[in-house]
């Protein structure tokens, strides 16, 4: 199955490859510079977004998680923007987000782990107590699957064909906070 990418700029294709190595992202990323530099469609921040979560790699459960709720925090901060609201809290941006573009919104549970990495450093502790590393995995799993959602979504990529992330495969990582 090779990979194909249309340009929405330039309603055509840009890459058909059998997978995508670095000089079909060179490839890709000179198209992308050489179309109009005026039109606000690329400066999308999904653009972005979908570049890193396409190349997100990580050497831990924790590393990997970290990146993705920084994924997160930028279609949080997108989902601020368009609704025009100053100090939308970060669980209400991401559920406003999936609500717009109509998808499934994530589960308490995502935002919890995320809080209790960040402010104490694990991935369960006072927010998401008593978890274990398949606990986290699952969460982990859930967020970067819809974040795949999300992307498919805003770029009009239709459904997404193959789960990418899952719980048993994430559980193989290291897991240094448990």
């Amino acid at each position: 199955m090779s990979i194909f990418v249309s340009c929405w700029h330039c309603k055509g294709p840009v890459l058909t490859a059998p997978r995508l190595a670095e000089r079909e992202l060179v490839s890709l990323w000179e198209h992308l510079d050489a179309c109009d530099p005026d039109d606000p469609a690329l400066d999308h921040p999904s653009i972005g977004l979908s570049a890193d979560h396409i190349l997100l790699a990580c050497w831990s459960l924790e590393d990997l998680y970290l990146s993705a709720t920084t994924a997160l925090q930028v279609i949080a901060a997108t989902e601020e923007t368009i609704q025009g609201k100053g100090g939308l809290w970060f669980f209400d941006a991401v559920e406003g987000a999936a609500k717009r573009v109509g998808i499934s919104p994530l589960q308490a549970d995502f935002k919890n782990m995320r809080n209790d990495l960040i402010h104490d450093g694990r991935l369960s502790a006072s927010r998401f107590p008593q978890k274990t590393a398949a606990d986290c995995a699952t969460v982990a799993g859930e967020v970067l699957n819809w974040i795949d959602q999300y992307i498919h979504t805003v770029l009009a990529l239709g459904p997404v064909e193959h789960v990418r992330f899952s719980p048993a495969n994430l559980q193989t990582l290291n897991a240094y906070s448990f």
